[in-house]
């Protein structure tokens, strides 16, 4: 259940399990189904995905699992972008980066292309390239692999603004009070927006 901030009960108990308020709804379980009430405790959203990323809305729209595929729903639980998906990130900067079925690499025996793109809101691809990994924009940049031995910093065009150069990075959150904790040979640093090491 829920409780208001002077831990006065406000929603009585009655979920399986229940995440955090964002734009005024939070997913609850019922029945081992995923569904959204108001903070009325009446849902909108009626429980029937299997599961819920992130357990918050981010912009209006939240990933959701159902049937083996991941997708994405707005406030009244319609799909913005279909559940055709391997995984999604979060969705933030009004884009979101998902991950399509694994492919093989010609002449690459025992390893697969993660093979992950970006869409918007609409479920519109925005870039036309396809990345071995993709993390979510903030700001206009993202952690993407555009090749598979490193992570390289990226615009909303897909140009890197810095070619490969981290091992890996700390957040899905990118660049948190204008810097963000990369790593390089075991070690970890931090760079601004512009992949400059601070």
């Amino acid at each position: 259940g829920f409780i208001d901030a002077s831990g006065k009960l406000a929603i009585e108990p009655k979920f399986e399990f229940a995440g955090e308020f964002k734009e005024g709804i939070a997913p609850v379980r019922i029945n081992k189904k995923w569904g959204f009430i108001n903070e009325s405790g009446q849902i909108v959203v009626e429980p029937q995905f299997d599961e819920v990323y992130w357990f918050y809305f981010s912009e209006g729209i939240v990933p959701v699992r159902l049937n083996e595929k991941v997708g994405a729903i707005d406030k009244t639980g319609k799909f913005v972008i279909e559940p055709i998906y391997k995984f999604i990130g979060k969705f933030s900067d009004g884009v979101v980066p998902v991950r399509r079925e694994d492919k093989p690499i010609p002449g690459i025996k025992d390893y697969l292309f993660e093979n992950w793109i970006y869409l918007d809101s609409s479920g519109k691809q925005i870039i036309d390239e396809e990345f071995f990994g993709a993390g979510s924009f903030v700001n206009g940049r993202a952690f993407a692999k555009v090749y598979a031995d490193g992570w390289s910093l990226i615009d909303k065009t897909g140009n890197e603004v810095l070619e490969k150069q981290f091992d890996s990075f700390v957040s899905e959150d990118l660049i948190s009070e204008g810097l963000a904790a990369v790593m390089v040979k075991d070690k970890y640093g931090y760079i601004d927006r512009n992949g400059k090491f601070v």
